[in-house]
Formats: C-alpha cells, sequence, structure tokens
C-alpha cells in the first residue's frame, strides 16, 4: 500500500466522511450471509490451510509482471479517481492498483495480507469518467471492509477447486464452503455499490455504470425504469429461493 498524503489529495466537492466504519454502508444481507459463512463446519480449516498457501509476494509479483500499475506516470487518471475515493472514504493508505489487459469488462479487489485493485482494459474503455469513479469507489469499499481476503480464498477454490485434496476435509464439505462463499459474494456487491455510490455522489452515473457493465454500451437500448424492474425480479427470485 501506498501511504495517502492528504497534502496530494486532490480537491473535490463532493462530501468526505471522516472516521467512516464500513458498516455504515454494508448491506445487512452481506453482514448476515457472511456471519453464516464464518460459522460453516470446516470454514477455519480452510481459511488457516488457504491463508499459508497463498503468499502474498507472489500474488504482487503476478501483477507486477502482466498487468500496468496505476501512478502518476501511468493512468494517471485513475490514480486520481483512486487516490479520491480514499480521501472521501477515508481510507488511511491506498490500495496498489492495476489495470489488465483483458477485453471483458470487469474489476475486483483481492489479497490476504493487503488489498490490490484490478481493472481490465474493457472496464476503463467502457465507462465514463464518473461511471468509473463510482467503480472505483465500489472496490474501495471491498477494500475498507476487508473483503479482500474472502474473495482471494473464493477465487483460489474456484480456479484450483480439483487440486484442494490435500485439505483435510471431505469434498462436500468443501463445496459447501464454496456454495456459501458465493453467496456472501453476490450479496457483498450489495455493501460495494454502496460504497461506490458514497464516492462518486452521482445516482445517475453509478446507475448508468451498471447497465454499461450489464448490457454493454448501447445505453440507447435500455431503460432505467425497466432496469431497475428486472433487478426487483431477480431480488424477489432470490428471496423466494432461499425460503420456498
Amino acid at each position: 500500500m501506498t501511504d495517502r498524503s492528504s497534502e496530494n489529495v486532490p480537491g473535490r466537492r463532493r462530501t468526505r466522511f471522516p472516521g467512516i466504519s464500513s458498516r455504515a454502508y454494508e448491506h445487512p444481507a452481506d453482514r448476515s450471509a457472511l456471519v453464516a459463512l464464518r460459522r460453516l463446519s470446516g470454514f477455519d480449516t480452510v481459511f488457516k490451510a488457504l491463508s499459508g498457501l497463498l503468499p502474498e509476494r507472489s500474488l504482487r509479483l503476478l501483477f507486477l509482471s502482466d498487468s500496468v500499475r496505476v501512478s502518476e506516470t501511468q493512468f494517471a487518471h485513475l490514480h486520481t479517481m483512486l487516490r479520491d475515493a480514499c480521501y472521501i472514504l477515508d481510507l488511511e493508505k491506498v490500495p496498489q492498483m492495476y489495470v489488465t489487459q483483458d477485453p471483458k469488462p470487469n474489476a475486483m479487489c483481492i489479497g490476504l495480507d493487503e488489498p490490490i485493485i484490478t481493472v481490465t482494459t474493457g472496464l476503463v474503455e467502457l465507462l465514463d469518467e464518473e461511471e468509473m469513479r463510482a467503480v472505483v469507489g465500489h472496490e474501495v469499499g471491498h477494500a475498507l471492509s476487508g473483503h479482500s481476503v474472502y474473495r482471494t480464498i473464493l477465487l483460489f477454490l474456484t480456479n484450483l477447486a480439483v487440486k484442494v485434496a490435500w485439505i483435510p476435509l471431505g469434498n462436500m464439505a468443501v463445496m459447501a464452503i464454496v456454495t456459501a462463499l458465493r453467496e456472501w459474494f453476490r450479496k457483498s456487491e450489495l455493501s460495494a455499490d454502496r460504497a461506490g455510490l458514497l464516492v462518486g455522489q452521482d445516482l445517475q452515473a453509478s446507475m448508468r455504470g451498471l447497465m454499461k457493465i450489464a448490457g454493454g454500451n448501447h445505453l440507447h437500448e435500455m431503460h432505467v425504469d425497466s432496469f431497475l424492474e428486472q433487478a426487483e425480479e431477480y431480488e424477489a427470485g432470490a428471496t423466494c429461493g432461499t425460503r420456498c
């Protein structure tokens, strides 16, 4: 991480939230899913085993080798957004950010000891400045909430599930943990979206960004109210799935 020097933080007209707790924006569904995950039988064993298996240094070297680190001289506009987001949410240290060559629009915050934010070239090319500001705030929200550890473990288990037979648990137990992690992952996005809105403080930009990520750069083919109705239908279906 890089120390955040207050004299270099760009001045913004948006409201800052000094001393904000992540609980101020975390969605109740996110918190309840994380509590259920931590209580799951065998989770502590998997967590400790994977934490020792995935050295932080190797993860950072991976990004240094095949991505571009955001700085004052590389993707400077993203660097400014990142520092601004950390300033608004009062995150003491600025995480490292990388741009990765990938046409699929995506962003993530991973890391065990310290969070690392990555965004794809597809996302950078798709979003305008204010839409991107909300996405950067979204990922800073993940960092402030400590989500990067669980996201890293989910990424490892998902990509290398066939190679975790050495974990002293049966396959069914591991799959139960993966399922619980995926459920939490989906709900953690609700919290991060709230953080993104706190950073960008532009509801329309946040909505445009979500619509573009879902349907591409075709806003003229999409309608905000219809998009929100679709989200409500999904939420109703997901709620029924847990109760019906």
